[in-house]
């Protein structure tokens, strides 16, 4: 079992601590009193909503957390898996249980490097200790109605923007084997005209023109699913940022959960890995300040686009990025630095609730 050196400064608002590890289908529990000692254990469970409902109600009986009020006491973690945990947050929110979708690599780095046992029971209690030792961590998940309606809008759009992203990857792929194919597998072994080799290249260009055609749809569907009530004023505002088109505004929405979360612009860098840190120790080990390269790969991607895209154009970005290469500044530091940029101008006028304006000039009150 995995120790903590520290007490628990949440004891008082959780008395159990449940960690869950998910799977595609199965699920394995291990819930912790206060004192650090497993007392329900379950190795193999349904990942459905019938199994998530019996998995949680054995552990309430067995807690003797039988009425509403005494659910408060239990604390659920999971990994953030995304789809894979979305019976479980939503049992728990139907039975009035606080659940922790935490990040997987925070779970990992608390473990420690070296884990000597990998199943699915071992990383259950892993995730039961971390859930003891970070409760206090734990925000409560918004549940009034305008937050419930983003969250689902931010899921919808998650669904658009998945599927867009991974027919773009195939488009791609095909469109590199067929520049690969005609660059080089005509000419020397294979005559220009092959029969068979011309109908695999005329396959390849139906299903190009096939994705072409989804995506456009796709784009489509996203612009229909940005009118959703909850969320449609706040990416409306996102997307009068520069640097933010309807790519980038569809990211944040979903980091966000429909801008119901993580509103505070250093908070979002440091989630999205975009923040430099320093990286030091005593005298001997002092590497330069850099970013992670953890975090979401893909929103990471997306942003970068964004960045770029706005010192295209004439603007205060361009401005400023001409400026710090002048000085000197690599063009990936000025890059980062403009993704941060990005990302708090966004969230300015998402607080200000006002689209935004080049000519904005800050006032003495």
């Amino acid at each position: 079992m995995l120790s903590s050196t520290q007490p628990n400064r949440n004891a008082q608002a959780f008395k159990y601590f449940a960690g869950v590890d998910i799977s595609k289908r199965t699920l394995a529990s291990n819930c912790l009193n206060g004192a650090l000692q497993s007392i329900v254990r379950e190795d193999m469970s349904a990942n459905t909503i019938e199994g998530c409902d019996a998995l949680l109600r054995r552990i309430l009986n067995t807690c003797g957390l039988t009425t509403k009020s005494q659910r408060s006491q239990l604390l659920v973690c999971c990994e953030h898996t995304g789809t894979m945990s979305t019976f479980l947050v939503a049992t728990c929110r139907r039975l009035g249980i606080a659940c922790w979708r935490a990040d997987s690599k925070t779970i990992n780095d608390f473990a420690g490097k070296i884990v000597r046992e990998k199943t699915d029971p071992a990383d259950a209690l892993r995730i039961a200790t971390f859930c003891y030792r970070f409760a206090d961590k734990y925000e409560p998940e918004q549940v009034d109605e305008h937050s419930i309606e983003a969250r689902a809008a931010a899921r919808r759009i998650e669904v658009l923007q998945g599927t867009r992203q991974q027919m773009i990857k195939a488009r791609t792929a095909m469109l590199n084997r067929l520049e690969a194919i005609e660059s080089f597998g005509f000419g020397v072994d294979l005559a220009g005209d092959d029969v068979l080799a011309c109908q695999a290249t005329d396959t390849m260009e139906q299903v190009i023109v096939c994705l072409n055609a989804q995506i456009k749809k796709l784009d489509a569907l996203l612009e229909k699913a940005f009118q959703a009530p909850a969320v449609a004023a706040k990416i409306k505002i996102a997307r009068s940022c520069p640097g933010v088109g309807a790519v980038l505004g569809a990211e944040l929405a979903i980091t966000t959960h429909g801008f119901t979360r993580m509103l505070n612009p250093r908070q979002l860098a440091t989630h999205l890995c975009v923040s430099p840190h320093e990286y030091s120790s005593g005298t001997s080990v002092k590497r330069r300040t850099k970013t992670s390269k953890k975090g979401n790969q893909s929103a990471k991607t997306i942003l970068s686009m964004g960045a770029l895209s706005s010192i295209r154009v004439n603007g205060a970005y361009k401005a400023y990025y001409d400026r710090k290469i002048a000085q000197g500044k690599h063009h990936l530091v000025v890059l980062n630095a403009i993704r941060n940029k990005i990302l708090h101008t966004v969230m300015a006028c998402i607080r200000k609730n006002t689209m935004y304006d080049k000519n904005y000039q800050l006032t003495a009150n």
